[in-house]
């Protein structure tokens, strides 16, 4: 037997040790804000720190309990899943720092760590746009027969005193008066909308695209009379971008084909065209393809136009095209492509709500490769990329 050269042992035991850093380094980065983080390591603890001015955000589903007893558990978990992680993606949008999620509430805060980002302006955009989102997954639900979610949204700014509880399962967390009354805004608020306390209206008044409603003094439990505001978008003011950048940052590689946080790793890399005029849809589907997918670039055309002059203009290696869109549906979109020169063996997948056979058959009748059902779950997402992706390899 050949000898082993000198150093290999060690070397692979370096590897594995790097990797293994990766993996705490990323873990500890999920739980904790990055300057946190990078506190608790260097020192190996962190102190508490007093903030002047922070904006507290809360929401809350309306008769959670009660309408959770329409949904099977796991249904339950998936649907406010999905709800979750389209608000992680708003808050990483606005740069405003998720605290927590207890039940079906969540609470994130602008301000903290990092004072320099996500003013009060962020904060109520990005609560605007949670109530937006939560409107288009309402409507999509009750066209399924599905029962859907209302969400009330309550936001306060003011100082508070933020830090790291707990020796095991320790998380960062925020304290103070502020935060009880930004509770109390979301209490006291109504469904589908965002109610604002008087501090943060002073911040905010001056936003040209947003309007707001003066409810006057409200009692609230524990406060007494508190001045509240309805914040919305001015009519006729541009909409809410909801588009989200996608997520670069990836783990080690391990030798089951996917990283450390479970991402496979087969169709790193892939070039997707996203042809959907729904913003929650738009959300979720980035959502589930950056987590799954390494280094997976997705733009977003919100019509079938807009979706064939951007084959026309750039190479993509696959579309995943809705059915049902403005200006140009997803079978007139598809039959355009298909008459591109050098983009007609494009692979497309359909995303219809719509399981007819009658329908699978128009999709391919049109020219399209796959179909997917909505509301689509992972796994069912990337089995039909793969299918698809395949099918024209072995074609080609």
């Amino acid at each position: 037997m050949a000898a082993r050269a000198p150093g290999t042992d060690r070397s692979g035991a370096d590897l594995e040790l790097s990797r293994e850093k990766d993996r705490s380094d990323e873990l500890l980065r999920n739980i904790l804000p990055t300057e946190v983080a990078a506190e608790l390591k260097t020192l190996g603890r962190t102190k508490a720190k007093h903030y002047k001015k922070v904006t507290v955000l809360f929401s809350d589903i309306e008769d959670f309990s009660e309408v959770g007893e329409q949904f099977s558990p796991s249904e339950l978990v998936e649907e406010l899943n999905v709800c979750f992680k389209a608000f992680d993606r708003i808050m990483e949008k606005y740069g405003v720092e998720k605290i927590k999620t207890i039940g079906d509430s969540y609470m994130a805060a602008g301000g903290v760590p990092d004072v320099e980002s996500g003013r009060p302006i962020e904060v109520v955009r990005a609560g605007l746009e949670m109530q937006a989102i939560m409107e288009e997954r309402r409507i999509e639900r009750v066209a399924l027969g599905r029962p859907p979610f209302h969400m009330r949204v309550g936001i306060n700014t003011g100082p508070v005193v933020a830090g790291i509880v707990g020796l095991k399962k320790f998380q960062y967390d925020i304290w103070g008066d502020t935060v009880n009354i930004a509770s109390r805004m979301e209490s006291s608020g109504v469904i589908g909308r965002v109610n604002i306390s008087a501090a943060t209206y002073a911040e905010v008044k001056d936003a040209e695209d947003l309007e707001f409603t003066p409810r006057g003094m409200v009692e609230v439990k524990g406060k007494g009379f508190l001045e509240m505001y309805f914040v919305s978008l001015r009519t006729g003011a541009p909409k809410l971008d909801t588009s989200l950048l996608s997520d670069e940052k990836w783990g080690a590689i391990n030798s089951n084909g996917q990283d450390l946080v479970g991402r496979t790793t087969e169709l790193k890399g892939l070039r997707i065209l996203l042809a959907e005029d729904n913003e929650f849809n738009v959300i979720v589907a980035q959502g589930e393809l950056e987590d799954a997918i390494p280094g997976v670039m997705v733009d977003v055309a919100p019509n079938g136009a807009v979706a064939v002059q951007m084959v026309q203009q750039k190479a993509y290696d696959l579309v995943l095209m809705d059915i049902q869109m403005p200006v140009m549906n997803g079978y007139e979109a598809t039959r355009a492509m298909r008459a591109l020169s050098g983009r007609a063996r494009i692979p497309i997948v359909a995303l219809t709500a719509n399981t007819m056979q009658a329908e699978r058959d128009r999709c391919r009748e049109a020219g399209m490769d796959g179909f997917i059902p909505k509301p689509f779950k992972r796994k069912e997402l990337l089995n039909a990329l793969r299918e698809v992706l395949e099918g024209k390899k072995a074609s080609s």
